[in-house]
């Protein structure tokens, strides 16, 4: 009888063990699986894209006043929130200032973070300021006090994803922010357009967006996704094929015979405002870079007037290979060559009257 009680004893112990022990394993398999990813409000995945602040308020005064160099407000944006805000600025990264003056960048980063955009307010949330120049010492506390996400919270006036408009109210006043959702290439291009055009930005740039975009001044001044006139289309391609080779044209490349090129070469830079194209890999050899200067050479003829063969004859000399005189149609020729004449066209369109 004794032993029968001790085994019944034994079987029962482990039978209320049982459910305890099932507990603990059942515990233990949610603990190891992943977490969900935060929740996101359906507007929140609609902020996805590029934006680029156009309005009076953010930056503009800064130009106006002569404070900083003109700059746009860009925010990158993740189909989860995340996102990059960065300022524009026009102008064309150099090695050895990035390693003399510290600004590495054409779209210098401010700060990272996530957007939660729900209930008609867009929320900034994990904020980081980030350590790197924008500008200069003395500009770059405004410069980041300003930017978007150094707010937490922006009550939203108007969000229209599919028209690619944000507009944001700061606290209870008046004063608004609008940023326009644009492809990436389309804005690469557009600055390209500018800057090859050898304008001041302070003056020029907002009014030639404005021209290229067919917006009605002064406000918002710039339709992002509008179709852009042939003429406008096929200028901005092309100068934007020219920036790109000019800026692999004087990157410094290990096998420079100047030591101190050789060094630079080593400098890392970012130019997220340079836009790719197949047919410009990145030169590896003095002799690709020689390539890309010949590129620049060429366009450069067909932009101070020269007739097309009569440039390409010039320059097939010395490049008989270039695939530079092979890139362009006739209309991104005249397009080029027109814009930067000093017709009446491109003083219109560039607002140099």
């Amino acid at each position: 009888m004794a032993a029968t009680s001790v085994i019944q004893g034994f079987v029962m112990m482990h039978q209320r063990a049982i459910p305890a022990i099932r507990f603990l394993l059942t515990a233990l398999a949610l603990a190891m699986m992943p977490l969900p990813a935060p929740a996101q409000s359906p507007g929140t995945s609609q902020l996805a894209g590029w934006w680029i602040s156009i309005d009076e308020t953010g930056f503009k005064p800064l130009w106006e006043r002569g404070v900083i160099v003109p700059m746009e407000e860009l925010l990158i944006v993740d189909g989860e929130g995340r996102f990059e805000n960065r300022m524009i600025g026009f102008w064309s990264i150099d090695r050895e200032y990035c390693s003399t003056g510290g600004v590495c960048s054409d779209a210098p980063l401010v700060a990272t973070g996530r957007f939660s955009l729900s209930a008609g307010t867009l929320d900034v949330q994990d904020f980081r300021a980030t350590a790197n120049r924008v500008d200069t010492a003395r500009t770059d506390p405004d410069i980041r006090a300003r930017a978007i996400s150094s707010t937490r919270s922006w009550p939203v006036s108007q969000f229209d994803a599919s028209e690619g408009t944000l507009v944001l109210r700061k606290g209870t006043g008046h004063e608004t922010r609008t940023f326009f959702r644009i492809e990436p290439d389309r804005l690469r291009r557009l600055r390209a357009g500018l800057m090859a055009a050898e304008l001041t930005a302070s003056r020029h740039w907002r009014c030639f967006i404005a021209a290229a975009t067919s917006a009605t001044l002064p406000t918002p001044g710039f339709r992002s996704a509008a179709p852009l006139p042939p003429l406008i289309g096929d200028y901005i391609r092309i100068v934007s094929y020219m920036q790109t080779s000019l800026a692999q044209g004087i990157r410094p490349i290990p096998d420079d015979a100047d030591p101190a090129q050789r060094k630079l070469a080593a400098v890392a830079i970012e130019e997220l405002m340079t836009e790719r194209f197949e047919a410009l890999p990145l030169p590896k050899t003095s002799q690709e870079q020689r390539a890309s200067m010949g590129a620049v050479k060429y366009l450069t003829l067909i932009a101070g007037g020269q007739a097309p063969d009569v440039a390409k004859a010039a320059i097939e000399r010395d490049f008989p290979s270039l695939d530079a005189l092979r890139q362009f149609s006739a209309n991104e020729l005249a397009a080029l060559a027109l814009l930067q004449s000093d017709s009446s066209e491109a003083k219109r369109i560039f607002c140099k009257q």
